[in-house]
């Protein structure tokens, strides 16, 4: 587990290292790439938010008031990220892909954070938490399908207004990425964390521990551990994680649920 301290550190020196970069990179052809697609360094970006989520989090937790006008508050935070981006077009464009925005985007999410003004009860409404859930998919598919809808335009020799082909483009994008969002949910539900359909008709469900799954993993009708390397591995180290969670009976669990592993079968 990484403590606060070296987290903080860790984060800093990823931001500070962005920073140099950033300033290295300018006016560079790979600095789109380094900067803005490199997972590596977005992971920064990624990491600030949380930073900023934990801050506003013991904030409210520390039941901290300030007497303030919120809706006032996220207006202004609004404006400062117009007004950032209507400055941006006197910024090196490696600055604006990563370090420019950093300020007015925190500030924004730790105005919206507590949700107590206009703008946010608005933006509470379910059509948009809706969005809000599908927005990763959405950044996912968006530049693919506005790729896609070009190349289509060009092949079928069309020349919509630039309105039209926006119109087209985010329809697409918000039903791919609600489509993906749902089959995916179902999916990663149905492969990682089953759930005991009697339980859930009765309405008191849970999702199954790892200790549930091991079980199920190293049960003799599971054909398809048998008899190979990972079979064998997967018994051993779930032998030393009951060890520690039950003591030294994890041999008689795994003789119990495993019967066929004494027999040799």
């Amino acid at each position: 587990k990484i403590g606060k301290k070296r987290a903080t550190l860790l984060l800093v020196t990823g931001l500070l290292i962005i920073m140099a970069t950033a300033y290295l990179l300018r006016n560079s052809p790979s600095e789109h790439w380094v900067l803005y697609i490199n997972p590596l360094f977005r992971i920064f970006d990624f990491s600030l938010g949380i930073a900023i989520y934990n801050i506003c989090h013991k904030i409210e937790s520390a039941h901290f008031h300030i007497d303030y006008n919120h809706t006032q508050v996220e207006i202004l935070a609004l404006c400062l990220i117009i007004i950032t981006y209507c400055l941006a077009f006197f910024i090196p464009e490696s600055f604006r892909r990563s370090v420019w925005y950093w300020i007015p985007m925190g500030i924004l999410i730790a105005t919206f954070y507590f949700q107590k003004g206009a703008i946010s009860r608005f933006l509470s409404h379910p059509i948009f938490v809706k969005l809000g859930e599908i927005s990763f998919a959405f950044y996912l598919f968006h530049y693919m399908i506005i790729r896609a809808v070009r190349i289509i335009l060009c092949h079928l020799h069309l020349a919509l207004p630039l309105w039209q082909e926006f119109c087209i483009t985010l329809i697409l994008s918000i039903t791919t990425a609600y489509i993906y969002r749902t089959a995916s949910k179902q999916i990663y539900q149905k492969a990682i964390f089953p759930i005991n359909r009697k339980q859930k008709k009765s309405g008191n469900f849970r999702y199954r521990s790892f200790t549930n799954i091991i079980y199920d993993l190293l049960d003799s009708r599971s054909r398809y551990f048998r008899r190979n390397f990972l079979y064998q591995t997967l018994q051993h180290s779930s032998r030393s994680y009951l060890d520690k969670r039950i003591g030294s009976g994890g041999d008689h669990v795994l003789d119990s649920l495993c019967p066929t592993y004494r027999s040799g079968q």
